[in-house]
């Protein structure tokens, strides 16, 4: 444990190792060595939950890493003060207590998922008095392994659903997002935000993009030995994609009404203090003025109508617009591709 400790990539990279080792051993054992006679549908799903958990390392650091950051750059605020690091750590303290429990809690909930999925597409195929080691063997076994992928997923699943709270977590402290208009990262100092759950929305699209290109897969006849797992999977990609908006798009609206409060309490004091100023500023130089004071008040009107601008056009998203219309697309190429799925399917059953 210490050196586990001392030394996370090497341990999880040898224990990816021993567990893709695993998987082959295993292959070869039930299947033998024609690689065309193996479980593809089983092997590519723990594949995933290797990549995932493997992507997944560090998730606690980068959390805390972007919080320090709104902090550091005054993007959060108690009573328009700047928050202290007590504060912060405070806030930290808290999450790391609930995602401990929500990690059980999602670790169990895709655990039961994913057993019920295995034992819903095993049994549609067992005779119709099977002997008890078929069934031992066939389904318990194998949605015993499915469970213990599901488990571990949802863990990670569940850290990082736990963490999209964050903007409650903060508001029971009484703190709160503060956009800042003009800021050099383009989306009003809140950039840190984004980029972390952008980042967290790639992870939990993992299983969707899994579970959506088999679905797609299981229709050709090639694959027909699989079918029966297809209406447990447009299940399960049901579910991703809620788990992937509850992860990535609710904390984000949080943000994105904040940063609306903040731009229309800006836009007031733009349109009562800096619009008049501008006016002012104009009339002046329609006025005879020497040199010096013209070139002043011009030099003054240009700041005065930059902040203006900064203002009026002051970003109500924590990403920027590109990154925001291509996480929009990427939603829509997997719900769009399920929705056709479910209702011919859903066709198919009436008509039958």
């Amino acid at each position: 444990m210490r050196r586990i400790r001392e030394r996370p990539a090497v341990a999880f990279a040898t224990m990816s190792a021993l567990a893709i080792a695993a998987i082959v051993v295993g292959e070869l054992i039930v299947n033998g060595t024609d690689i065309g006679e193996w479980d593809v549908l089983f092997d590519s799903a723990w594949l995933a939950v290797i990549a995932g958990l493997w992507l997944a390392r560090g998730l606690p650091g980068r959390f805390a890493a972007m919080i320090e950051r709104l902090a550091n750059r005054g993007a959060l605020v108690r009573n328009g003060q700047p928050v202290t690091r007590a504060d912060i750590a405070v806030v930290e303290a808290e999450l790391a207590d609930e995602a401990r429990g929500a990690e059980q809690r999602w670790g169990i909930v895709i655990g039961v998922l994913i057993a019920l999925s295995f034992v819903a597409a095993k049994s549609s195929v067992l005779p119709a008095h099977p002997a008890l080691g078929d069934v031992l063997v066939s389904v318990v076994g194998a949605a015993a392994l499915g469970t213990v992928g599901g488990f571990l997923a949802g863990r990670v699943i569940g850290r990082m659903l736990c963490y999209s709270t964050l903007g409650r977590s903060l508001e029971r402290r009484d703190i709160s997002f503060q956009a800042s208009p003009g800021h050099v990262d383009g989306a009003a100092g809140l950039r840190p935000l984004g980029d972390y759950f952008l980042r967290q929305s790639l992870l939990l699209a993992i299983p969707a993009v899994f579970l959506l290109v088999w679905s797609l897969l299981l229709l050709s006849p090639a694959l027909h030995d699989y079918a029966r797992w297809r209406a447990p999977y447009l299940v399960l990609l049901a579910v991703a994609i809620c788990l992937e908006w509850a992860g990535f798009g609710a904390p984000l609206r949080r943000a994105h009404r904040a940063m609306i409060r903040d731009k229309s309490v800006a836009l007031v004091t733009a349109d009562a203090v800096l619009g008049p100023e501008i006016a002012r500023a104009r009339r002046e130089l329609e006025l005879d003025l020497d040199a010096d004071r013209r070139a002043a008040v011009r030099e003054r009107l240009e700041q005065l109508s930059n902040s203006y601008r900064e203002i009026d056009e002051m970003p109500t998203w924590p990403l920027d617009r590109s990154l925001r219309r291509r996480a929009t697309l990427a939603n829509v190429a997997i719900v769009v591709p399920l929705a056709l799925q479910v209702s011919a399917a859903a066709g198919n059953a009436l008509s039958v």
